[in-house]
């Protein structure tokens, strides 16, 4: 029984609003009809407002976030490091001696210093024997261009592009043949035999090229 005179007008209102349809149309099953759909309160609009809020705002900062983080750079890319041939002392010899014709050198050094170039390293053991320093002097005779000379004999040296190449003439080499052979004695007996020979033919004829990087 409706207690409260407003909701009974309601009621009233509908039920006659709804009987006057049925009417209209042949008449309806009052079974089938419903009451009007309860109004949501304010208390569930508010809470709906805030869900959405909720989700809005938790949309609105991923997608901040998202736009703050930087992409991914890619690795830097490191080249590969250059290195340098070492020195070498090549002694001109007949072409069945060129395997065992060239020498490293470990200790060379060229620099210049008051407009003065100076030229130091030491012989190759397998060479001559002992260590045998030799050292030259001279100045840039051209662009590029050495004239250096010293003790042990001259030397021209050529700037090019992978370094310097060095024409040595040498005088009063030295050579230390017990100590030659106790080196030699640690190769192979191939490359023994080839390595006196060449030193052989440098004690008698001490001219060889030098080169090394810039």
């Amino acid at each position: 029984m409706l207690r409260c005179p407003e909701m009974a007008r309601s009621w009233l209102a509908w039920a006659l609003t709804v009987a006057a349809s049925g009417c209209a149309d042949g008449g309806a099953d009052p079974g089938s009809l419903s009451a009007p759909a309860a109004e949501a309160s304010p208390a569930d609009s508010a809470a709906s407002n805030v869900d959405a809020a909720e989700q809005g705002s938790a949309s609105a900062s991923e997608l901040n976030a998202a736009a703050a983080t930087p992409p991914a750079l890619p690795d830097p890319i490191i080249p590969d490091p250059i290195i340098l041939d070492t020195a070498t002392y090549h002694v001109p010899v007949p072409s069945e001696l060129e395997p065992y014709a060239n020498f490293a050198l470990a200790d060379l050094r060229f620099r210049e210093r008051g407009g003065e170039w100076t030229l130091d390293y030491t012989l190759p053991v397998l060479l001559v024997g002992g260590n045998q320093n030799v050292s030259f002097r001279g100045t840039e005779s051209a662009p590029g261009v050495y004239e250096l000379e010293g003790d042990a004999g001259q030397a021209t040296c050529h700037a090019e592009a992978a370094g310097y190449r060095c024409d040595e003439v040498l005088r009063s080499v030295e050579l230390d043949a017990d100590k030659l052979e106790r080196a030699l004695g640690a190769l192979s007996a191939e490359e023994s035999r080839g390595r006196r020979a060449v030193a052989s033919r440098f004690a008698d004829d001490p001219i060889g090229v030098l080169t090394f990087p810039r």
